[in-house]
């Protein structure tokens, strides 16, 4: 049993592991919502998916691509974005 835990401790934790957005994924993201603005994040995931361009455990979240496609367009139509008052 001992031998058990020492190696459930010595995998990695997918929990603590935060998602990746690569250059390559956020401008694949950046071009489906020009030429979609409507596009809803469901269905950019699929796109991601269908496209190759993720796997389904590369795939980023619903929240990982609303923080960042906000802060894409923002940097595209000159706004400044700061979380600091």
């Amino acid at each position: 049993m001992a031998s058990n835990q020492s190696t459930k401790r010595s995998i990695p934790s997918k929990i603590n592991k935060r998602p990746r957005l690569t250059a390559y994924i956020r401008r694949e993201i950046l071009k489906l919502k020009a030429t979609h603005p409507m596009i809803f994040i469901s269905e950019i995931q699929q796109n991601l998916l269908q496209n190759g361009i993720c796997n389904s455990q590369t795939v980023p979240n619903v929240s990982l691509i609303s923080f960042h496609s906000f802060q894409m367009f923002s940097f595209a139509l000159g706004c400044s974005y700061s979380t600091s008052s």
